[in-house]
């Protein structure tokens, strides 16, 4: 795909830029229970990452796009042409080398349009801030997960929007943010954890599918928010920081069975709720659903084989699917010169 421009003579460097992909633990208020609506807690991982090229040329083109569904490829299209006309660019070669699978868990819509602007500045030195690229690419309506993850890595807390901001429950698809969801806070993931990712097909929960989830399951009740702040405030987040594993096994059981999460794995198919059913089952392991899935992930100590051969037998006798091990990635984006 090729844009009209004329050639500036301005050899910019070629770059790349390389954004971690992102496991989404739950969503927080999704009940007008307090002040913000949503919010959530999430982590970036070192797999299924969104890589992009850029270089100087005589006329702006965009490959290796052809991998997406045509509605990504229209949006990512449009964005470009309207940046680069709106800022008087350069022209300039965009690629796609590498993306994760499209409404699958791992935030790819954000990574996509985030990382590409991210680099798009970059490749032209414009010194890009996450509220410009959050504003530029319409993300971080309904979680700033994936934003917050993309430049910082590590495991993210966003506090949402004011309720005023979020007048009807909807994904981040669906709406445009008026301001960034905040960030609380951002630690890093424990060195001595790792995930597994569980990359069976399942329910891909997009468009009209996903507004209907949200339509269909909120407001959430007020006990089962609370339920969610205490399962994250006082379990997930104190046991990622102090490596507890049966900790963040038992206060992810317990996000889900209640609240948003607890919809969102409802709505998954039943070989994706077995994989979960399955992974609880398994002592050394702390699992749960990305998002609206279908990823199910898994939560285990880099130096436990055992749990990683029961694992491994489990899936074996279940039928369940392919799992990879992957590390959390504590740096967030990265710019090299090719």
């Amino acid at each position: 795909m090729t844009f009209h421009a004329s050639f500036s003579g301005d050899l910019r460097r070629p770059i790349r830029v390389v954004a971690p992909g992102r496991v989404h633990i739950t969503l927080l208020d999704m009940g007008r229970c307090t002040a913000r609506a949503c919010g959530g807690v999430g982590f970036a991982i070192a797999a299924n990452r969104t890589e992009w090229q850029f270089s100087a040329a005589k006329s702006t083109s965009l490959d290796g796009i052809d991998v997406l569904d045509k509605a990504a490829q229209i949006e990512i299209s449009q964005l470009i042409s309207a940046i680069m006309i709106e800022r008087k660019l350069p022209c300039t070669a965009i690629k796609l080398i590498r993306a994760p699978r499209q409404h699958f868990g791992f935030g790819a819509k954000t990574a996509l349009l985030t990382s590409l602007l991210y680099g798009l500045f970059e490749h032209h030195m414009c010194a890009p801030s996450l509220d410009e690229v959050r504003a530029l690419s319409g993300r971080g309506g309904t979680s700033g997960i994936g934003l917050h993850a993309m430049f910082l890595g590590g495991i993210i807390w966003d506090g949402g929007h004011l309720q005023s901001a979020y007048p009807e429950f909807a994904p981040s698809s669906a709406r445009a943010p008026c301001s960034p969801p905040i960030l609380c806070s951002r630690w890093p993931f424990p060195e001595e954890l790792e995930v597994l990712l569980f990359n069976g097909d399942g329910s891909r929960v997009s468009g009209k599918d996903e507004l209907r989830l949200f339509s269909n399951s909120c407001p959430v009740p007020q006990d089962e928010v609370a339920r969610t702040f205490f399962a994250v405030f006082h379990g997930v987040i104190p046991s990622f920081l102090s490596s507890d594993l049966p900790g963040l096994r038992a206060s992810l059981a317990e996000v889900h069975g209640c609240g948003f999460k607890a919809r969102e794995l409802h709505a998954q198919a039943p070989k994706v709720k077995l994989t979960y059913r399955r992974l609880t089952e398994i002592v050394g392991v702390a699992p749960g659903l990305s998002s609206v899935g279908p990823l199910v992930y898994a939560v285990l100590r880099k130096d436990d084989r055992n749990t990683l051969a029961a694992l491994q037998d489990c899936a074996r006798r279940n039928e369940l699917p392919a799992f990879e091990i992957a590390q959390a990635d504590n740096v967030g984006i990265v710019t090299e010169a090719l």
